[in-house]
């Protein structure tokens, strides 16, 4: 029993931090988009929903 919660509470954890990778590199993207002009920006902003796309 004590081992099934304890996999649990680590994948839980594991998840997370993924999710917290992913929007660091979001906020990394959103940042460096800055430095590009508007047509260029309104591609890489497609870039997240094509990642929600493949899982």
């Amino acid at each position: 029993m004590s081992q099934t919660l304890g996999f649990n509470i680590l994948q839980a954890f594991f998840a997370f931090r993924a999710r917290m990778f992913r929007v660091a590199v979001r906020e990394r993207i959103r940042q460096e988009m800055k430095h590009y002009p508007p047509h260029l920006a309104a591609d890489i902003c497609a870039l997240p929903a094509l990642d929600e796309q493949q899982r």
